[in-house]
């Protein structure tokens, strides 16, 4: 099971690929988002996601609040309009985060949404869980597209999941594409409790569904994204925010920059570690010449003249292991010295009769 999303090739053996979900924090400022990608990329993010919202297309004024948050926005079709940038904004973004180094990442809700997205040309297709079910939505990126599609699973049961995911890959084998969908477990809650967020489920999917699988996280809770790299992620999706005060609707289910820049490091270490190809307990020759630094010899406790007996109170071990080593010492005991020894000095065979 494997993805590649432009250089990026995602497998089991390969280090989590970190998406940083900005989202609508950028509340429609330019500005601001500019800043979320550039924020991203400097802490160790592969790729940078916002929601492209065409209110018109995919909601209506019937559409309420999940979360009351805003005074300026009546419905939530109020505040999509306000907060969505135009194609030229849109245009920008992607091209500033080629400039950076970043993938550009962007979730539609809607067919136009697609259309604009098709002609930005982005790497990915991120199906937000609410769009799970929108087979019309899915059927179009599809046609349109043969970009890998990453699925969450927040708003659905486990039928729903596996309906959809039998779904898409039947689709993907029509037009003959392999290796194009992930899948990843999501519980829209904000924030999540640790508790329900379903970590098992990672690995459960990854065999079940025969795909890369991985995390969408509303918890805000770094340790929540740790674990699952420990369980296996190939893909983890998060929220990103300047600090956990900041106004919107998502920052309690944020992770800061600091976080990420932590996060990332820690996936880097952790796909080190597990990808070691040490097995068998062997030593080095680095090792090897640490060892007769630490590792000790013998030698005497005070001057002894030939032909005395060495006891076993007249040996003591020293640093570096120059001579008998310290584990053979009770071959030592009763046996006579060649010659004379001074204290501290260590033992060597052709001294010992």
């Amino acid at each position: 099971m494997e993805m590649i999303i432009k250089n990026n090739k995602i497998y089991n053996n390969s280090k989590a690929f970190l998406i940083a979900e900005a989202g609508l924090s950028h509340d429609g400022s330019l500005g601001i988002a500019k800043s979320l990608i550039d924020k991203a990329k400097e802490n160790g993010a592969d790729a940078i996601k916002f929601q492209m919202h065409m209110p018109e297309f995919e909601s209506s004024k019937l559409e309420k609040f999940r979360k009351k948050f805003s005074f300026q926005d009546r419905s939530r079709f109020d505040y999509w309009k306000r907060t969505s940038f135009t194609f030229n904004e849109w245009h920008f973004l992607k091209n500033y985060s080629e400039k950076r180094k970043i993938i550009f990442m962007c979730s539609p809700f809607s067919i136009e949404s697609v259309d604009y997205l098709l002609k930005l040309k982005i790497d990915a297709w991120k199906i937000a869980s609410g769009e799970i079910n929108n087979y019309l939505l899915l059927d179009y990126i599809i046609k349109k597209s043969s970009k890998p599609i990453i699925i969450s699973t927040g708003l659905s049961d486990y039928s729903e999941v596996s309906k959809t995911i039998k779904y898409v890959k039947s689709k993907l084998k029509n037009k003959k594409i392999k290796n194009k969908l992930a899948i990843l477990q999501c519980t829209s809650e904000y924030p999540t409790p640790l508790s329900n967020i379903g970590h098992k489920l990672i690995y459960k999917f990854n065999k079940k569904f025969d795909l890369v699988s991985g995390l969408s996280d509303h918890s805000g809770n770094l340790n929540s994204l740790i674990s699952a790299i420990t369980m296996g992620a190939k893909i983890l999706e998060f929220h990103v925010t300047f600090d956990k005060s900041f106004f919107g609707p998502d920052t309690t289910s944020s992770i800061t920059f600091e976080e990420l820049k932590f996060l990332s490091e820690f996936n880097k270490d952790y796909n080190q570690i597990i990808n070691s190809k040490i097995k068998n307990k062997k030593i080095s020759n680095n090792i090897k010449k640490l060892k007769k630094i630490f590792h000790k010899g013998l030698a005497l406790r005070k001057d002894k003249k030939i032909g005395e007996k060495i006891d076993l109170k007249d040996l003591i071990a020293l640093k570096p292991n120059i001579g008998i080593p310290v584990k053979q010492y009770s071959s030592l005991i009763g046996k006579k010295l060649k010659k004379n020894i001074k204290k501290n000095n260590f033992l060597k065979r052709e001294f010992i009769e």
